[in-house]
């Protein structure tokens, strides 16, 4: 058969699965905690998913191990035949699977096919008429065995129209079929009826489009481990392209399974109409069936039949997002759950309906995407402290399972690198616990560099009965000081993710870890500065006004026996106005200004000064206003306005500055003892003149060895 021939055959007679769906998995996974926990350093192995064989097959294609005709043959045979695969090949069942890309690959390749290739093919992809000889019989499930036989000879023809005009349910029995038969056939027909009933409008409504042909809906035999299929197609019978589902109730059994499997199936007829029909794509792979599988949900809160997918979804996260193989494209519904959940369906249908020109694109134009994929990442943890999800009754308790975590006992005196991968939408999870009595007095992480809005680093951490929910994507160390009881941490869950899409890679990198030693001695306090200056003459006059707050945290430099500035948080507002004028002209002048900023300093040998002791003369030496790194931390706005011979100008600045400050202090005081009461440096200096008021508030509480 020539491949025009084919083609032909594919048209007017041949199965193309639009989309489908696969059997039931059994939650199996236990509620604690999946893995084995090592010693700071030492990595815990990420064991590999298993492959179908699917997987092996594009592994091994994509490695140069076999040609493309031979791919193509034993992709079809994965499909149909499985177990006359080679044995390198064979892998776990496939449950979950859309045979579009593989038919459509042998259409496209078929000269290129053998002639034994291509006649075992053309079997497996011809559509049997229904009034061929097939028998389906009920699986054993409880008592329930009779077997219920479908078509055969001269078979009697049943519908149900759904919709009338726009949906109908079709269904064959064998001529001479008891009327048992025909009642639990026609129950079977009811229940796909009703999932087409309680669905059409909710997705017209969503998505604004239909099907604009009659859909087709067959309860028939599908492959074994699939439930549903959904086609866009014409038969010799039936010249109309249109939307044909097939929906196999020996594998659905219930009503509720039955009906969410025929949601799921119509999902994709709309989808067809969106268009995302580019089969070769696994990118629109991806996104019709985790979107399918969220319509389910949508449609059928309380029938929870998505949940057959949470295992996959919680073994995959340090996968990248956009990928399809095993079941992990229909386990992401869940992504789109997370965007319903923190705004509506609109959220989920705006990115579906923009995937027609590029899914990865479509993603990243969500509003705020990298700040969305870091709480995603964030409640994928879905336990203390971050347990978000809802659904009826409760979302499960399921958790991130050793594919996708390092669970680590934190141990004294060591220094370790811990390497990990992320990239292309992928996170893992670190989890780190101090065991009582560890000893541990400092633990400290050490990150090769600054992370940005794509690679983000989040971590909870748990004081005492309390997390905290931290942010140290732009931190280059994070220390704790486990002898403050503001710092006794016992637990820390450090999430690193990267939103990245385009990345193709997942990139490996490290940190360090450092539990050796104990911290530096830490102080907390704090600087006040407010003034006011008025000058006046008969030409004019100037009046100012500002305050200055610097919130400290101090440490202790053994080497230059000083308290320097470990980080600081300050703000400034400031506020003048000047004026002068003669028989010629008139100026005004109005300035104002307003800032905050941190810093903060890991070297502590240039760290700047704040107090220290002079043991020559107990003296104390006090800056009041150390210098910031970012010396242009304060934006003014001023307006001059200016007359002259009765014309008038305006002139807007606008301008970055240090904070302005008068200061009763110099740059370096000293302070006597009388400031020093039970290592409280605590007091007030004012400066008053006839102009200007400027008072300095400190107060501080520290230790002098």
């Amino acid at each position: 058969m020539n491949k025009q021939v084919l083609i032909i055959l594919i048209v007017f007679g041949l199965f193309i699965s639009f989309g489908c769906i696969g059997g039931e998995q059994k939650n199996e996974q236990s509620n604690a905690p999946s893995g084995t926990t090592a010693k700071v350093g030492q990595e815990t192995v990420k064991p590999e998913l298993p492959k179908n064989s699917l997987d092996k097959l594009n592994d091994a294609y994509s490695k140069g191990k076999i040609n493309k005709p031979d791919y193509i043959f034993y992709s079809m045979e994965a499909l149909y035949e499985p177990n006359n695969l080679p044995e390198e090949y064979r892998g776990i069942a496939i449950t979950n699977y859309d045979a579009t890309d593989e038919i459509m690959l042998a259409i496209e390749n078929w000269d290129s096919l053998s002639q034994t290739q291509k006649e075992k093919i053309e079997k497996w992809i011809a559509l049997p008429d229904i009034t061929g000889a097939e028998e389906m019989r009920l699986k054993e499930y409880g008592t329930h065995t009779t077997p219920l036989l479908f078509s055969g000879e001269d078979p009697e023809i049943l519908t149900v129209e759904a919709i009338p005009g726009k949906a109908k349910v079709i269904g064959a029995l064998p001529s001479g079929a008891t009327a048992a038969d025909k009642l639990k056939l026609q129950q079977y027909m009811n229940y796909v009826a009703k999932g087409i009933q309680d669905s059409w409008t909710k997705f017209k409504d969503m998505l604004a489009l239909e099907p604009d042909k009659e859909v087709y809906v067959y309860v028939k035999q599908v492959p074994a481990g699939m439930l549903g299929t959904a086609a866009i197609y014409s038969t010799a019978f039936d010249p109309v392209k249109r939307c044909r589902l097939q929906i196999d109730p020996a594998q659905t059994i219930t009503e509720t399974k039955t009906k969410s499997v025929t949601a799921h199936e119509l999902f994709h007829c709309y989808q067809y109409y969106i268009p995302l029909t580019n089969w070769g794509n696994t990118d629109e792979k991806w996104i019709r069936e985790a979107t399918a599988v969220w319509s389910e949900n949508v449609i059928y809160p309380e029938y929870n039949r998505e949940w057959d997918f949470l295992n996959t979804f919680f073994k995959s996260r340090s996968d990248q997002l956009v990928i399809a193989n095993g079941d992990k494209h229909y386990s992401d519904y869940m992504f789109f759950l997370f965007l319903q959940q923190t705004g509506n369906e609109w959220s989920v249908i705006q990115p579906l309906l923009a995937s027609k020109t590029g899914v990865k694109t479509a993603l990243k134009n969500i509003e705020n995407y990298d700040s969305k994929f870091s709480d995603f990442v964030a409640w994928n943890w879905n336990k203390d402290p971050m347990q978000k999800y809802t659904d009826v009754p409760n979302f499960p308790s399921k958790e991130i399972s050793i594919e996708g975590r390092q669970d680590f006992t934190v141990v004294l005196q060591e220094e370790s690198d811990i390497s990990y991968s992320v990239g292309g939408g992928s996170a893992v999870y670190h989890v780190y616990k101090v065991p009582e009595g560890s000893g541990v007095k400092k633990i400290q992480f050490n990150f090769k560099s600054h992370g940005n809005d794509q690679k983000q680093r989040r971590a909870f951490v748990k004081i005492g009965d309390h997390w905290e929910d931290q942010s140290w994507t732009y931190l280059m160390n994070k220390k704790f000081c486990l002898t403050k009881p503001e710092e006794k941490i016992s637990e820390i869950i450090l999430i690193l993710s990267d939103s990245n899409l385009d990345s193709d890679n997942i990139a490996f990198t490290s940190y360090e870890l450092d539990t050796t030693g104990e911290c530096p001695f830490e102080i907390s306090g704090t600087t006040k500065i407010t003034y006011t200056f008025n000058a006046q003459s008969e030409g004019g006059g100037s009046t100012m006004s500002g305050t200055y707050i610097s919130h400290d945290v101090l440490q202790y430099d053994e080497e230059d026996e000083a308290y320097k500035l470990k980080s600081r948080t300050a703000s400034c507002t400031y506020s003048e106005k000047t004026n002068a004028k003669d028989e010629i002209f008139a100026i005004t002048s109005v300035r104002s200004g307003s800032g905050t900023t941190t810093e903060e300093y890991s070297d502590i040998a240039n760290a700047p000064l704040k107090i220290r002791f002079d043991e020559n003369d107990d003296n104390i030496d006090f800056v009041a206003y150390p210098d910031y790194d970012n010396p242009n931390w304060v934006s003014y706005a001023s307006t001059v306005t200016t007359v002259v011979g009765g014309t008038s100008t305006t002139q807007q600045i606008n301008e970055k500055d240090g904070c302005t400050v008068m200061s009763a202090m110099d740059y370096l005081t000293e302070l006597d003892n009388s400031y020093l009461q039970n290592n409280h440096l605590k007091g007030t200096k004012t400066l008053t003149t006839a102009a200007a008021n400027s008072v300095v508030e400190f107060d501080y509480v520290l230790s002098k060895e």
